[in-house]
């Protein structure tokens, strides 16, 4: 049975809001996301590190509780777990500071990689120096029986001077990748870009929410230019004067790409919406469109998913969206796959 393995920090994070401590929940990149899997009853297992203390012991109980494998959690003696503290804006967005000690770096116990498991990592993570010889290991085994490796890129700002400075490392991750996504807020970012044209892979170029579209296509040619002709464009939603939705969602400028560019067209209607009740409405007037695909964010429970959750649909809005999507589709003489 395929099984999702993720690689990644854990944290615990305690969030504030209006300067008072609100909650407290284990976080990370990766591991939310296999949070996410668990409990929607995917087979997951996490590869992370924790202290011998209360806050891992939390960590822990919080991967059984959603139905994740916690087995390959390596675990520290006379350690303290890391935590956050995450500073919430009236959007919900965070500001954190970090608390950590470094762990005393020892082998971990990897789990037997089948052929159709995916493997996810990401983050300052899967570029740290310290752990580099592990996470390699484990991508090698996961090359070798054919798995399919996700890289997710992104890393918090706190660490954007230390990922700059290991450009080596993060292209390396890139030629591991199956497929790589660059970032809105990397559409600028030349070294970056630079490593896109060069790993070979299907590469999503995400619009800049003030970038024009002749930026965009310039980011894709740039790209392009150094080898790499698999670009997909992604709008996702354009800052302008509106202030009752997140962004907007330049559906003229699709057109516009569709009649003078000839590369696939996807769009992130959550991102632009910002908010759960719009979104449906969004990948409709898209798919009406004859764009190429989208990408929708789903969470199993939204009102608890700690990064954009107002725009998070639930399983059962998914779904429904999903079944509104087949006829549009087929009036347009597409397929959904």
């Amino acid at each position: 049975m395929r099984r999702v393995i993720g690689i990644g920090e854990t944290i615990l994070d305690i969030l504030f809001k209006n300067h008072q401590a609100v909650s407290s929940v284990p976080g990370g990149s990766t591991f939310n996301s296999m949070i996410s899997l668990g409990r929607a009853g995917v087979s997951s297992c996490l590869l992370s590190e924790i202290g011998d203390d209360k806050v891992g012991g939390m960590v822990r109980s919080f991967l059984r509780e959603n139905r994740v494998d916690d087995s390959y959690l390596t675990e520290y003696p006379d350690h303290k777990s890391p935590i956050s503290l995450a500073f919430l804006d009236e959007h919900n967005n965070a500001t954190y500071s970090f608390y950590k000690e470094p762990f005393k770096q020892t082998d971990w116990e990897c789990p037997t990689i089948g052929s159709d498991d995916i493997i996810l990592f990401g983050s300052y993570y899967a570029l740290n120096p310290d752990m580099r010889y592990k996470v390699t290991a484990l991508l090698d085994e996961a090359r070798r029986v054919g798995a399919i490796v996700y890289y997710d890129v992104n890393f918090r700002r706190n660490h954007a001077g230390e990922a700059t400075k290991l450009m080596g490392t993060l292209i390396e991750n890139l030629e591991y990748a199956d497929i790589v996504q660059v970032g809105a807020k990397a559409m600028y970012d030349h070294g970056l870009l630079t490593a896109a044209g060069q790993c070979g892979k299907p590469v999503i170029l995400k619009r800049g929410f003030s970038s024009t579209l002749q930026e965009l296509v310039h980011a894709a040619d740039f790209v392009m230019s150094c080898g790499n002709d698999n670009v997909i464009l992604c709008e996702r939603g354009i800052r302008s004067f509106e202030t009752q939705t997140r962004f907007t969602l330049d559906l003229c400028g699709v057109a516009w790409l569709k009649e003078y560019c000839n590369l696939p067209i996807i769009l992130d209607p959550s991102h632009a919406m910002g908010y759960a009740y719009g979104v449906a409405d969004l990948a409709r007037a898209c798919t009406a469109m004859g764009i190429d695909g989208l990408l929708v964010e789903t969470h199993p429970s939204p009102l608890e998913a700690k990064s954009d959750a107002a725009q998070q649909l639930g399983h059962v809005q998914f779904e429904e969206m999903y079944k509104s999507l087949e006829p549009i589709v087929k009036a347009v003489g597409r397929t959904i796959i």
